[in-house]
């Protein structure tokens, strides 16, 4: 009797001490890179608090950059150099001839167009009086054009040059929607017919004018981004105003001085990537943000040099494309940090050694999701990390899945199962009661039906929900996560 106590509590000493070894075997591995993360952090968090306290909208910020630095270059395109003033006054204009128009807060207005500093004028603007821009992907035409636009309730398109024959087609198949042609000065295209010119119309309107009080606040919504269903029919993910500003904190965990950037972000302004992440980077910092029509591998570090940047973006496999255009050795440019996501781990280290990178900020989020995360120390193919410690209280948790339903696998009392380390599970973001002080909350689809097929129910205990990403995660012993594949047939825009 006395040896069987004696085993059983000599087991669980020996079981505590392992567990008490392991901590601090994954402490002394860990501790110095969750320091330099908590550092990062603390300087973010009086940023991010203050943004969730004062409820601002995006323009409230540009607006305060274009009185304090009214001359400073917000955005160079191509050979064009467009000003904080310049931004703050094309967007007014906008504000103000659409709600001449009519159009009023929680109507949509579809937006069509390439690269241009156009393109973050007229959002901003729209949103100056409710109006939530939907950002059409400039490669859809035909019936995935017609549902973008029906699925968000657009109201009105405003399209470029580039489009007249797909807006055309939409309307000849009796969709009922105002068309607003807008053709760059240096564009020639004659308008099409029944389509209004927005730029001749914009010639009569005096940025002084004064806006009815339309009271948008932060919680409102901004912009409505696509993301692929199961369908293979774009989805509109609603994205507001503090999904955009918490971007202003996102870029303080990256960049010391982020108004002293010059980024170089060739990635379509449709996409939530250049569109959020680039951009936000002159709107919310008063940083300058170089666009460019299309993304060209081999000019990519020409136009670094060129436009004197010290940060630029990427995604996907634009940095593959941009090491087999430009094998040569010893290319000046200015460059030193990356940031995006897609950077394959079998170049990660070849592009980063090769081109003088001196760090690469890998980073995982989905459009309408609670889910974020960002590599802060270089760790090749790494998403970001959560220390081993703190992971039973994170809100991204990784389950066990059924890759013939891509839907959770639960346990006989119906409960979903946690992975362990480096088995692959499916990625779900819990949904706080109270979203006051979520940091990033699940803002889900303009279709409250596909908002809530997103939602799981009773995850872990009764009663709780969590956002159910779609995408499958791996995390290793010290609790770095690595993105492994989308379930589906889905593609993610942004993620």
């Amino acid at each position: 009797m006395w040896k069987t106590v004696i085993k059983i509590v000599c087991t669980i000493l020996f079981l505590t001490a392992l567990a008490k070894y392991r901590f601090l075997y994954i402490l002394s591995r860990t501790w110095k890179r969750d320091f330099r993360t908590y550092f990062r952090i603390c300087k973010a968090l009086p940023i991010f608090i203050k943004i969730k306290l004062s409820q601002k909208p995006v323009y409230y910020y540009l607006d305060e950059l274009a009185r304090k630095h009214p001359q400073k270059t917000a955005y160079i395109f191509e050979d064009e150099a467009w000003t904080f003033s310049a931004v703050k006054e094309f967007s007014d204009k906008i504000a103000i001839y659409f709600e001449r128009e009519g159009y009023c807060k929680g109507d949509s207005v579809a937006l069509l167009l390439n690269n241009c500093p156009e393109y973050v004028c007229i959002w901003l603007g729209l949103s100056r009086i409710g109006v939530v821009a939907a950002l059409i992907n400039t490669n859809l035409a035909n019936d995935p054009l017609i549902h973008s636009l029906n699925v968000a309730k657009c109201k009105a398109v405003i399209f470029g040059e580039n489009f007249c024959e797909s807006v055309s087609s939409c309307v000849e198949r009796r969709l009922n929607i105002k068309c607003y042609q807008y053709n760059r000065k240096s564009q020639t295209t004659q308008i099409t017919e029944n389509c209004t010119d927005l730029a001749k119309s914009l010639d009569s309107v005096s940025p002084d004018e004064r806006l009815s009080n339309y009271n948008i606040t932060s919680t409102d919504p901004l912009l409505y981004l696509y993301t692929s269903g199961t369908t293979g029919l774009p989805k509109a993910a609603v994205i507001n105003h503090n999904r955009m500003i918490l971007v202003k904190s996102f870029i303080a965990l990256l960049i010391s001085n982020p108004e002293n950037v010059i980024l170089y972000c060739p990635l379509p302004l449709h996409h939530g990537g250049g569109g959020l992440m680039g951009c936000g980077h002159a709107l919310l910092w008063g940083a300058t943000v170089v666009n460019k029509t299309k993304f060209s591998a081999s000019n990519y570090w020409k136009d670094c040099a060129k436009y004197k940047c010290n940060v630029a973006q990427y995604i996907g496999e634009m940095c593959r494309y941009i090491l087999s255009s430009c094998p040569e050795d010893n290319i000046k440019h200015p460059v030193k940090v990356m940031f995006g996501n897609g950077l394959k781990p079998n170049i990660w280290k070849v592009f980063q050694q090769k081109y003088k990178i001196s760090q690469v900020f890998e980073w995982y989020a989905c459009s309408e999701g609670n889910l974020c995360l960002l590599n802060l120390d270089n760790k090749v193919g790494s998403v970001g990390h959560i220390p081993p410690y703190l992971q039973k209280y994170s809100s991204l948790q990784l389950v066990r899945y059924s890759e013939e339903s891509s839907e959770p696998i639960r346990n006989v009392d119906g409960f979903c199962m946690k992975v362990g380390e480096n088995e692959p599970g499916l990625a779900i973001g819990a949904i706080a009661v109270n979203k006051r002080f979520e940091p990033l909350e699940y803002t889900g689809y303009v279709d409250a039906h596909e908002t809530k097929k997103k939602i799981l129910h009773d995850v872990f205990v009764k009663g709780d929900e969590y956002f159910n990403s779609g995408d499958v995660m791996s995390r290793d012993e010290i609790g770095y996560y690595y993105f492994v594949d989308r379930l589906g047939d889905t593609f993610r825009l942004v993620s």
